[in-house]
């Protein structure tokens, strides 16, 4: 019986003991697989946050690069308008130059205009005297026949005077129109290369606008060079293009060495050679380059701003990117 009994209580005691292991056991398992999973949350967590500073990182630099892009543009932009205003002041006194010049030469004309009016007063003044010495000569070869020579003589020498005062009066006319012939061939050819806009675009831009200049202006040969003297677009008839732009490269050595001497640079000079050419060259500068537009002529007066008005298309040609021009 007692052994019985410690029979059973030691089977009972098994019992517990390996049921406490197998919940213990269970216990552990379900502990194990949360830990894991709760591992693998934070890996996950830890991947989405490692993305999230990655993509925090490239905005940053991306930022940090836009800054130091709109800080140069913000530079070049200055640099550009200080460019622009120095320009638009040179063009400024250029135009206060040429209304200057305009103002004098409006004046001479006036002056010659009133003296044109004063002779035609004196004219009508001759004519009416004419009239008071006709009449007493025609009362008197109504009077006396035999005076007829006389009268006649009387009037073709009042009439070789009405002639000479005319021929005065039309060399004074001659002599305006030749005061105002500059300043209208001026103004026309001001206007023409104001007009002068650029249709074509890529390879054909400087030549055809070289032409167009041409055409307007009535020069044989207009072409653009750079500062080493090399032609860069010249118009389809032009004649010695290259040695002219080598020629313009030695009023780019004169310019220098004024400056150097602390004198205000020249901008423009006309030569006329042995074959009654007229050559202008008139000097300007875009995005710090410096170049030289050349036009000849075999025609009569050429003004030093001749080529101004041009100024503006080629300006915006040449401000193009390279590749635009190249």
């Amino acid at each position: 019986m007692i052994v019985a009994t410690a029979l059973a209580f030691t089977a009972s005691t098994s019992a517990l003991l390996l049921a406490g292991y197998l919940f213990g056991a269970r216990r552990g398992r379900g502990v194990r697989a949360a830990m894991v999973q709760t591992l693998d949350e934070n890996v996950a967590r830890c991947r989405e946050l490692e993305g999230v500073a990655t993509a925090a990182a490239a905005r940053a630099q991306s930022l940090e690069l836009d800054l130091r892009t709109a800080q140069g543009q913000a530079v070049e932009g200055e640099r550009q308008l200080q460019i622009d205003l120095e320009r638009s002041r040179a063009q400024l006194l250029e135009l206060k130059q040429a209304l200057e010049s305009a103002r004098r030469e409006a004046h001479t004309a006036r002056r010659t205009l009133t003296t044109f009016e004063h002779r035609a007063r004196e004219e009508g003044e001759l004519i009416e005297e004419l009239r008071r010495q006709l009449e007493p000569l025609r009362q008197e070869q109504a009077a006396r026949g035999d005076h007829e020579q006389q009268l006649r003589t009387a009037i073709e020498a009042l009439v070789g005077r009405v002639d000479a005062r005319e021929r005065d009066d039309g060399g004074l006319r001659d002599q305006v129109n030749e005061l105002l012939a500059p300043l209208r061939e001026r103004e026309r050819l001001s206007h023409a290369l104001a007009r002068v806009d650029l249709a074509a675009r890529g390879d054909a831009a400087l030549p055809g606008l070289m032409d167009a200049i041409a055409e307007v202006g009535g020069f044989a040969t207009v072409l653009i060079s750079d500062s080493m003297g090399l032609p860069l677009a010249s118009n389809s008839h032009a004649v010695d293009a290259e040695t002219r732009a080598g020629i313009s490269s030695l009023l780019l050595t004169l310019i220098d060495r004024v400056e150097a001497n602390r004198q205000p640079p020249p901008i423009a000079a006309v030569l006329r050679d042995e074959d009654n050419q007229l050559i202008l060259h008139r000097v300007f500068h875009v995005d710090g380059g410096r170049f030289v537009l050349t036009a000849v002529s075999k025609g009569g007066a050429l003004d030093p701003a001749a080529l101004d008005p041009a100024l503006t298309a080629i300006e915006r040609v040449l401000a193009r990117p390279l590749a635009a021009i190249a």
